[in-house]
């Protein structure tokens, strides 16, 4: 079997056959052929293991599908009828030749699940909005669940993003916007235009990790946001997901904590200029400024994304350790054009978590090259964590 890279991933609204020869429990699938409706990058290779004939295969796998299961009847299709659950890349077997009744439900997958063209929105006349800070922040799971592992060396991080959970009574902020680097399409940009973002995943289905959100989205901006965006000649597409990653919810829970902020999630674009990414950026400045918003801006990730298993916790691969600690003084300086103008060789070596798409963005959206305040870097197997605070 070939493990699939970013680069060679199924499109969305390809129709898949599953297997269970890594995940048992998708043995009750296997009749029902499904559709690809949206795609989560992981970031690096990840090893998985099974037994076969008394020996060990591994394998490994770079991405998560969101894919939808054909219908056991002929009932008629709705959103809400359509069994959707989460697969890794190892558990889809090979692409199925789109025909008869599966290419009329790939096609009205692609029309329910996999995005839509911007509509024209008229930019209000509002009192004057704006991004009332910045942050980055890491997000693995482990991370999520150090909060109850107190010797955990992610507590560092966590303690650091308590202080921009402490900083909400202050920035009062009417809405989140956070740029995932895990939803990182080939096509352009997304931005997720749900009002309200729930697992919509089969729940009988555990599926590949725990799906723990609730929380309500804020249409009208990213409709304004999408058309904006179109406007400025960047691709773009609105998208009410079906599922969110961790980039998305670890982030949200350990920020907002009981606080019940509407969040609007959005994409990187996968080998996107950067300069596109800061218009991308702008564009969200402008629209929350139209609405008369005060918006928090999340660039969900880290730095750099090399992963090393047989050193201790903290490690940071000391290539990507030495363009961190740039991209840290950078940042604290507000000198955020060094970190844009980077040569591609030593970008390259940095291996920066979703190609840095989420910091650039970050720059666009504040608007100016603000000095970031460091709460904390830390190594963590490999990669780089990175908890930073831009206030406006």
């Amino acid at each position: 079997m070939d493990y699939r890279t970013v680069d060679d991933m199924y499109e969305r609204g390809t129709p898949v056959q599953l297997h269970d020869k890594w995940t048992p429990a998708l043995k009750r699938f296997l009749h029902r052929p499904a559709v690809v409706i949206d795609i989560e990058v992981i970031g690096f290779p990840r090893t998985i293991s099974r037994q076969e004939n008394g020996a060990s295969i591994v394998e490994k796998y770079d991405c998560v599908y969101t894919v939808a299961l054909t219908p056991e009847t002929g009932s008629v299709l709705t959103r809400e009828s359509v069994d959707v659950i989460r697969v890794l890349s190892l558990d889809v077997d090979r692409p199925i030749t789109k025909q008869g009744q599966i290419t009329t439900f790939s096609n009205w997958c692609i029309n329910q699940f996999c995005g839509a063209e911007p509509e024209s929105v008229s930019l209000p006349d509002r009192a004057k909005g704006r991004i009332v800070a910045g942050v980055i922040v890491p997000h693995t799971i482990p991370m999520y669940e150090a909060q109850h592992r107190p010797a955990d060396h992610r507590n560092k991080s966590l303690q650091a993003i308590k202080k921009i959970h402490d900083q909400l009574e202050r920035w009062q902020p009417d809405v989140i916007v956070l740029a995932s680097t895990h939803w990182m399409p080939r096509d352009g940009f997304f931005i997720d235009d749900g009002a309200l973002h729930e697992d919509g995943c089969d729940r009988s289905y555990r599926g590949v990790e725990p799906q723990l959100f609730s929380f309500p989205g804020d249409p009208e901006l990213a409709a304004l946001t999408a058309f904006l965006a179109l406007s400025a000649d960047l691709p773009v597409r609105r998208l009410h997901r079906v599922a969110q990653e961790h980039a998305v919810w670890v982030p949200i829970h350990l920020i907002c904590r009981e606080a019940r902020i509407p969040v609007v999630p959005c994409s990187i674009w996968w080998r996107g200029p950067r300069d596109a990414h800061r218009r991308f950026g702008e564009v969200i400045g402008q629209a929350v400024r139209g609405l008369g918003r005060k918006a928090l801006f999340v660039a969900s990730g880290g730095l750099s994304h090399t992963f090393d298993f047989s050193q201790p916790p903290e490690y940071v691969v000391p290539a990507g350790e030495r363009v961190d600690k740039l991209a840290v003084d950078w940042l604290t300086k507000g000198e955020h054009e060094a970190l844009s103008s980077m040569p591609d060789g030593d970008f390259e070596t940095w291996n920066p978590e979703g190609r840095a798409g989420h910091i650039y963005m970050l720059r666009g959206a504040l608007g100016a090259d603000v000095a970031g305040e460091l709460l904390c870097y830390q190594g963590s197997n490999g990669t780089g964590y990175l908890t930073m605070v831009f206030d406006q």
